[in-house]
């Protein structure tokens, strides 16, 4: 069997979508002491989210935790604390937090696609579709998560499915240049040059670094 074939690490980074779910206002029926803490926990919350795209992660990381410890059922908090354990780099953390945010809401898109995500990096591949799968299935407009599973079902040899996500993906939104990117990336693996030049240009067109790509177009056809 082909050995899997792995995006390179600067394909991959920027392949993948980061979540962070801002905070939603406190439900009805808690005590008065209660709705503070939840209002308190929402504060750090959205605090944690500030610090996180400017890149100040153990900052954003310590928002996180006063959140979770003033209101332990914060389900976005875990997704969030996940998400910034992620860029550290400290997968299994972020994993084990997205799990927790799953168990107190079944239901939570983000916190599918971002394990997802970390199984992506861990090679994972067959965990990364289950779960990237599940987020489609919650919603099924996440232009991102076809996205990711293409990715996932490039590593596993499943080449007509990744093209059909990566349309898709494409279909949802056409400004997703990641998605050019792939497609044009696994066009090439296929042998499809002719393709995979239309999609370098519409990456190139929608702000790819032309230079990047085709040293990525190239290197592959060598794997060929």
């Amino acid at each position: 069997m082909r050995r899997p074939f792995i995006l390179s690490n600067l394909a991959v980074l920027l392949l993948l979508l980061v979540f962070i779910i801002p905070g939603c206002r406190p439900q009805a029926g808690s005590g008065e002491s209660g709705i503070e803490s939840m209002h308190e926990a929402l504060q750090h919350n959205e605090l944690g989210i500030q610090l996180f795209k400017e890149g100040r992660y153990d900052e954003a990381l310590t928002e996180f935790n006063k959140a979770i410890e003033l209101d332990p059922k914060l389900a976005m908090a875990y997704t969030n604390r996940g998400s910034t354990y992620h860029e550290k780099g400290e997968l299994d953390k972020a994993i084990a937090d997205c799990d927790k945010a799953i168990e107190l809401d079944p239901e939570l898109v983000e916190a599918y696609s971002n394990r997802g995500r970390a199984y992506l990096d861990k090679h994972m591949f067959d965990k990364a579709i289950g779960d990237c799968s599940k987020a489609i299935e919650l919603n099924p407009e996440l232009a991102m998560a076809y996205n990711n599973r293409g990715i996932a079902y490039i590593n596993t040899n499943e080449t007509d499915k990744a093209l059909a996500d990566f349309d898709k993906a494409i279909e949802l939104d056409p400004q997703l240049v990641l998605a050019y990117v792939n497609r044009a990336l696994t066009y090439t693996l296929l042998g499809m040059d002719t393709e995979a030049g239309q999609d370098v240009e519409r990456a190139v067109a929608l702000g790819f670094d032309r230079a990047t790509l085709e040293q990525e177009v190239e290197q592959l056809k060598q794997m060929r």
